[in-house]
């Protein structure tokens, strides 16, 4: 693996690197997008390879519910 920076999206940024989006809030964080929401982070890579299966990995973990955990507030009983 290269170089992976992850950094909040700016809306109306644009990227040279290849990248993707990751939302960051609300009912579907952890979802991987090729399209930027307003509440994003954006993951830049060194190249398409590393992106497109960084988007794969991510989106399976967000598929199995493994960022929910993260995202979960705590309720006490």
């Amino acid at each position: 693996m290269q170089s992976i920076t992850i950094q909040k999206h700016r809306p109306g940024t644009t990227y040279q690197q290849p990248h993707f989006f990751v939302q960051s809030k609300g009912f579907h964080a952890g979802r991987p997008s090729l399209k930027s929401y307003a509440i994003s982070l954006v993951v830049l890579t060194s190249d398409d390879f590393e992106a497109h299966m960084l988007y794969w990995v991510c989106y399976g973990l967000w598929k199995t519910n493994r960022f929910s955990q993260a995202f979960k507030k705590n309720v006490s009983a």
